[in-house]
């Protein structure tokens, strides 16, 4: 599913327009699937968020009441290691973290998704923004911890099609610098 979210701007989860861009719904309909959710990075830039600013009260109280709601979903999760706020909020992780919360709110739902429900980042080798990005963002969990990945186009590239391939070489021709 390209543009996916279970449910957008609902409390079971994010409460918030987050989606992915790619979800690998895996396993039978009838039963608790897992979801592989992608967000691809191509020439993006890892960068701050941008809060409201004090000229929109309402707009500037509603996205610290959505920061409150993320870290306390952030916090149930249990895969962050103590001081991830202050690494995350106000910093270009930010959206990383976003993403990754929409995978660990749905492992909250036992009856829909499985615990093996992840997020993978996938960006291009050269891009160092999203390479010391994704870095970052795996030192803030604990060690073992398997809900967050990151992963180049080029391995994903090279695990899903021998070299040579022509699906392979029009996808690097297209995406890959």
């Amino acid at each position: 599913m390209f543009e996916w979210s279970p449910a957008r701007r609902s409390n079971r989860y994010t409460n918030d327009r987050t989606a992915f861009d790619v979800a690998l719904r895996l396993g039978a309909p009838d039963q608790p699937r897992t979801v592989v959710g992608i967000e691809t990075k191509y020439h993006e830039h890892s960068a701050k968020e941008k809060a409201p600013n004090s000229r929109k009260p309402d707009a500037l109280r509603r996205y610290q009441e959505q920061t409150e709601f993320l870290v306390a979903l952030a916090e149930a999760s249990g895969v962050f290691k103590p001081g991830w706020q202050g690494r995350v909020l106000g910093t270009d992780l930010r959206q990383i973290w976003r993403d990754h919360l929409l995978a660990l709110s749905m492992r909250q739902h036992s009856e829909m998704w499985t615990p093996e429900t992840k997020y993978v980042l996938v960006y291009p080798r050269r891009n160092v923004s999203f390479a010391q990005a994704a870095t970052d963002y795996a030192g803030l969990l604990h060690d073992g911890d398997t809900s967050f990945q990151a992963r180049t186009v080029e391995s994903v590239l090279e695990a899903a099609f021998p070299t040579g391939h022509p699906t392979q070489e029009d996808f690097r021709h297209r995406y890959i610098w």
